[in-house]
């Protein structure tokens, strides 16, 4: 498999946990909250084991790039990402499992941001990184020193996640920097 068909298939994968989330949380009362921890599980675990991919398949390579526009799309699509990342923790510390009974509706409301912002992010990297690299052989070493533990960062907002407990103080909103775009999208 190439490193593109496979970063294709993960952003695949990732889309359709994120229409089974928007799904699971569009009823009017709330959710199986078992459910609802391992959608929430499945989406941390998809999404950190494609950014330890994307970090080490396509980012390095961006980076080594001779082109200062490859580094350029790859450092802002990179930003972006730590964006929405930071934006996710702050979500999963905040709302617990007593959060999400308590305040169903706000709860609703952010995890539909969250999804929004995700596809926005890889329609991005579809549209701007996915053409700047040809169809080529995944490269071989697994992990470089120095390299992000995006697995690391997934097991730590799991364990959040499966938490029971106080919420935390408000997450940001990653939108609060987007686009006008996203913002008519919420509402």
């Amino acid at each position: 498999m190439t490193m593109l068909t496979r970063l294709l298939r993960d952003h695949d994968k990732l889309r359709a946990i994120g229409a089974d989330l928007a799904v699971l949380v569009s009823s009017r009362e709330p959710c199986d909250s078992e459910e609802l921890m391992q959608k929430r599980c499945e989406m941390t675990r998809t999404v950190h084991r494609h950014l330890a991919y994307e970090e080490r398949q396509l980012f390095r390579r961006l980076r080594d790039d001779p082109d200062p526009l490859s580094r350029r799309a790859a450092n802002d699509c990179m930003a972006g990402i730590e964006q929405l990342h930071i934006a996710y923790k702050a979500h999963v510390a905040m709302w617990t499992a007593k959060e999400i009974a308590a305040r169903w509706p706000d709860f609703q409301k952010a995890v539909k941001i969250l999804i929004i912002g995700m596809r926005i992010r890889l329609d991005r990297e579809e549209r701007e990184l996915f053409p700047l690299i040809a169809e080529t052989e995944e490269l071989g070493s697994p992990w470089l020193p120095g390299t992000r533990n995006w697995a690391g960062d997934g097991i730590a907002i799991q364990s959040v996640i499966k938490r029971p407990g106080t919420a935390c103080a408000p997450a940001p909103s990653f939108t609060e920097q987007a686009s006008a775009k996203i913002s008519r999208q919420i509402s």
